[in-house]
């Protein structure tokens, strides 16, 4: 295993368009576990999603383990990795080759995790869809009328889901807040799930606000988080690990051909 004090010299690391970094390995046999954690936290933070691609790959145990190098992880009831795939007899959408409108992780946890960390397994087949999508929202505040942001500072929004699976429940959250640990404003959202459309709906409401007002409201932002310049949609290729601060990102997944492969493996870092 490659010394993390001599690793440095052995990785490239490229600006992501619109906004991410890639890292990368200039030899082989480098593992991601020979990067110190913090190293990595520190360029998360700065780019809010971080790529790192052909890296050794880990096996389950071998992921797990280094993601709790980091500290304390969020446990759920099937544990600490998710793995995120097609079933035959899925209870919830993340689990069908459908799309997954932006949302952040946690909003029915008990706490938010700082970070999701993935790895992607098996990717899609290329061509067949599947990318992840991720929205900075500090770009969203930065681009958007003064008299909008004051609005939303100023609005609370309430998320309802029926726990099928591994999360649910009835919960109220500002749509902008500041970020726990750099202060920066960001906006936490999740898009409403038409049951028509969706296995385990969400429904959002704004309270105070009338059906017509709140229907603007949800437009206007849903607009603004798909602009181009805010959004970074990943092609996964196989071997992919993907690190994103959760409180800065919404992320979500373009929909993918039913036929297609895809295996990404999730961990929640508090």
């Amino acid at each position: 295993m490659t010394s993390p004090l001599d690793v440095f010299g052995k990785l490239t690391v490229e600006p992501v368009e619109p906004f991410g970094l890639m890292v990368r390995p200039t030899e082989p046999g480098i593992s991601i576990t020979d990067v110190p954690p913090h190293t990595l936290a520190r360029w998360c933070g700065e780019a809010k999603v971080l790529v790192l691609r052909d890296f050794e790959p880990l096996d389950k145990e071998s992921f797990l383990g280094y993601a709790q190098s980091w500290g304390q992880l969020l446990e759920w009831p099937f544990g600490y990795v998710l793995d995120l795939q097609v079933h035959e007899d899925p209870g919830n959408y993340l689990f069908t080759p459908g799309p997954v409108p932006y949302h952040w992780d946690g909003a029915f946890a008990a706490k938010v995790p700082s970070y999701m960390f993935f790895h992607c397994r098996q990717a899609p087949t290329r061509g067949s869809g599947g990318a992840t999508t991720f929205c900075d929202t500090t770009r969203v505040l930065e681009q958007a009328p003064d008299e909008v942001v004051t609005r939303w500072k100023d609005t609370q929004v309430r998320y309802v889901t029926e726990k099928v699976a591994h999360y649910g429940g009835d919960v109220t959250t500002p749509l902008s807040s500041l970020h726990p640990i750099t202060r920066e404003r960001v906006i936490r959202f999740a898009e409403p799930l038409d049951p028509a459309e969706y296995k385990n709906p969400v429904s959002v409401e704004i309270p105070g606000l009338d059906k017509e007002s709140q229907e603007a409201l949800i437009s206007d932002l849903q607009q603004r988080l798909y602009e181009p310049d805010a959004m970074y949609a990943h092609e996964w290729a196989d071997g992919d690990f993907v690190l994103a601060d959760n409180h800065t990102v919404l992320h979500g997944r373009q929909a993918f051909h039913a036929d297609s492969p895809r295996h990404i493996q999730r961990i929640h870092i508090l």
